[in-house]
């Protein structure tokens, strides 16, 4: 069983890593992914053993609240309003207390009552009144924060929690401590009516929620391309009820349903086309921008765009069936997983708030005990507290996979998973199906040869019987050619499909047989001067399917199936990108060679079945390479599913896709080039991004510990909690660049 949940309250990888820990103790449960950029969690368990409620007690017991996934995006707006209320409200208050604050400092004027050690206790309440409207509004800092801590499950709210009380707290005891001593003339009064850490403990919240104000904005921005997806859906669809046109929400669609699309409309569900005629627009699933016509009988997809023209449809996939669903759920779903890379910040994450939290208090305790400085002990240790970044670690690698999941998708590759865009990024081996994947895969009958007396009528009606039936390129390439020269279709008994050779049957008393030139030999002798002409045809590139009769050869139909526009060029890129390239194809070696020569691969697998793909697969995965399959037959599912990464042509069958890790909507070989290109560029960024996290980390800390400041280079609080806002608003920027990806068409 699979379940998605919402998590409400994480803010850091700690917390994504307290919730992973919580319900991974479960009974039951087998596998959880928590993702910190979405705040949601994708669960698989064993429903004989924990249910719902069971997993989300664990998330409550961790200190979260979570449920059922659902429609975030109202309440996400609504949260984004409340936090650009609360930065107003604290920049209201802020500014003056700032100003109060550092005025003396900076030199600014400052009004006569609030100057002087007689006028203490007025610029301490002004300075309370100034500070308390902001600690307030900023309370959820405080609640999630000490929540945690009080857990053992602390997080980054945690850290910035404790530095605003430190702060607060500090200045407080300090200025009562000013007063009284300045009420009795004692002269260490002004030295502690300088600890006005107020506005650090006011700052370090305002400078926080800026930060996390910047970074939604920004990760908005990630789901734009998935955002863009489901707009493509019609939200109502125009039905047929007794000729009767009515309007009803998509969800309500059945399958069966008429429904009426008409010019400048998309089209809401999966159907057949079953009145009217129009020029469709599919480019938002196969990425192709040359309109197609369509008519009775054609099958149309979801979100297409009714360019000109009404057509009736019957729905065959609606809702969560149809084709635009599933591609959504199928982003959505990889923009949630966890790639592999992401587990060094969640091993560090575990572990990173404890020791920052224990930093922070030997850092105190030094500079209280050995250098004998109350107020740089304080500083310092609050400081270390804010700089501290959990956040960056756990927004590296998500935003990256989720802008990458996003970009792709929106010109027709799809990932299934986080892991498979980092294998991708790795694949240093190819390995090419040539029909349907090199090739259109829609060969054309190209020779019609006959022998020992046979006419042209008497074998297209053989081939045509035989054929007929047969789920293959090859065969469809004779079937639709005897339909039009009108053939007829014999009865035949005996009927037998022997694997990626040939096929045998019995028409009326003569057993017939049809395959390449190996297996024709196993069947009948072969003269030189036959093979020779079959060799020749082979060379030209076409497929020759003979046929005998009992033990005589009848006739020869040679099959040839064009090379798509972009199969040279995408070989060409694959060598550029460094992959070694090999095309595997069922074919005889001299027309395999003559494809592979065409197209400039060199390594050329020929007559090869099934289990011949899967072996050349492990073949190179045993040298240690990083292997790729790209097909789209039901024969390469074996190997897409033993390869290190499956990739499958979108037009190829429904079990190569299921097997695929990643589709090509287009079914064009340049996306797989650009599949791996936006793959490794995506590494890149998620390398990019941890290693900031790591470095600012180990940079930042030992100056926010005074570890510097013999040399002048020191923090304060307030600078240190703006270093730690735009440490996660770069990781988030980073990952936007991404969209600056250009494909090679």
């Amino acid at each position: 069983m699979k379940q998605k949940f919402d998590v409400i309250g994480m803010s850091c990888s700690a917390c994504v890593a307290n919730v992973d820990k919580a319900v991974r103790k479960v009974d039951g449960v087998i596998e959880c992914n928590v993702n910190l950029l979405s705040n949601s969690m994708n669960v698989t368990y064993d429903e004989n053993k924990v249910n719902d409620e069971k997993i989300i007690k664990a998330v409550v017991g961790a200190g979260y609240k979570a449920k059922i996934k659902t429609d975030l995006k109202v309440k996400n707006k609504i949260e984004y309003k409340w936090m650009i209320i609360r930065l107003i409200v604290s920049f209201v208050f802020l500014i003056p207390l700032f100003y109060l604050s550092m005025g003396d400092m900076f030199g600014w004027p400052i009004p006569g009552f609030l100057t002087g050690l007689d006028n203490c206790v007025t610029y301490f309440i002004v300075l309370l009144i100034l500070t308390i409207p902001i600690l307030i509004i900023n309370g959820k800092f405080f609640i999630k924060g000490y929540k945690g801590l009080i857990k053992l499950s602390p997080n980054m709210d945690t850290l910035v929690a404790i530095g605003s009380t430190a702060s607060f707290i500090y200045a407080t005891i300090s200025f009562i401590l000013g007063c009284v001593y300045a009420k009795n003339g004692d002269a260490r009064a002004s030295e502690y009516l300088q600890n006005k850490y107020f506005d650090s403990s006011a700052m370090i919240l305002t400078l926080v929620t800026l930060g996390k104000l910047f970074e939604s904005r920004a990760k908005g921005k990630t789901t734009a391309s998935i955002d863009k997806l489901v707009q493509l859906i019609p939200e109502t669809a125009t039905v047929l009820i007794n000729e009767e046109e009515k309007i009803i929400k998509i969800e309500n669609v059945q399958n069966g349903d008429l429904v009426v699309v008409k010019a400048g409309s998309r089209v809401p569900v999966d159907g057949v086309i079953i009145r009217g005629e129009a020029s469709v627009d599919t480019s938002s699933m196969t990425g192709e921008s040359i309109p197609v016509y369509v008519s009775k009988d054609d099958k149309v997809i979801s979100s297409s765009l009714v360019m000109n023209g009404n057509i009736v449809i019957k729905a065959s996939s609606a809702g969560t069936d149809s084709s635009m669903q599933k591609l959504i759920n199928l982003v959505s779903e990889a923009a949630d997983s966890k790639a592999p890379i992401s587990r060094i910040a969640d091993r560090v994450s575990k572990v990173f708030v404890p020791i920052v939290m224990m930093i922070s208090i030997i850092t105190f305790l030094i500079w209280w005990l050995i250098f004998k400085d109350i107020a740089s002990a304080f500083k310092y240790g609050i400081s270390v507290l804010v700089i501290s970044c959990p956040c960056a670690l756990g927004l590296a690698t998500p935003v990256a996979i989720m802008v990458s999941v996003g970009k792709g998708a929106s010109f027709g590759i799809v990932s299934k998973s986080a892991e498979a865009i980092e294998v991708a990024s790795s694949i240093d081996t190819i390995i090419l199906d040539k029909t349907g994947t090199i090739t259109k895969g829609e060969p054309e009958v190209a020779l019609i040869k006959t022998y020992n007396g046979t006419n042209e009528k008497e074998l297209i009606d053989i081939a045509y019987s035989l054929e007929n039936g047969m789920v293959h390129p090859l065969s469809n390439a004779i079937t639709n050619f005897a339909i039009k020269k009108n053939a007829s279709c014999l009865e035949v008994s005996e009927y037998e499909y022997l694997g990626g050779k040939g096929i045998k049957g019995r028409i009326n008393s003569d057993i017939y047989y049809v395959g390449n030139l190996k297996f024709a030999s196993s069947v009948t002798n072969i003269s030189e001067e036959f093979n020779n002409d079959i060799n020749k045809l082979s060379e030209e590139g076409q497929t020759p399917l003979i046929f005998v009769k009992n033990d005589i050869i009848i006739g020869v139909i040679s099959v040839i199936d064009e090379i798509k526009e972009s199969s040279i060029q995408a070989v060409n890129e694959f060598k550029n990108l460094g992959i070694h390239v090999i095309m595997a194809t069922g074919d005889n070696k001299r027309t395999a060679n003559a494809i592979g020569r065409c197209v400039g691969i060199d390594d050329v697998r020929d007559s090869v079945l099934p289990d011949d793909k899967k072996n050349i697969v492990n073949e190179y995965q045993n040298l240690g390479k990083k292997v790729a399959m790209i097909g789209d037959g039901i024969n390469d599912s074996l190997a897409l599913v033993n390869s290190d990464l499956g990739i499958a042509i979108g037009a190829g069958s429904d079990i190569a896709i299921d097997y695929a890790d990643i589709i090509l909507m287009r079914s064009d070989l340049l996306d797989a080039v650009n599949a791996i290109r936006l793959a490794r560029r995506t590494l890149k960024i998620i390398k990019i991004n941890l290693f900031w996290a790591f470095f600012y980390n180990v940079i930042c800390i030992p100056i926010a510990c005074g570890a510097l400041s013999s040399l002048g280079i020191t923090l304060n609080p307030m600078i240190a909690s703006l270093a730690m806002s735009c440490s996660s608003v770069f990781v988030v920027l980073t990952a936007l660049t991404i969209n600056r990806f250009k494909v090679i068409k």
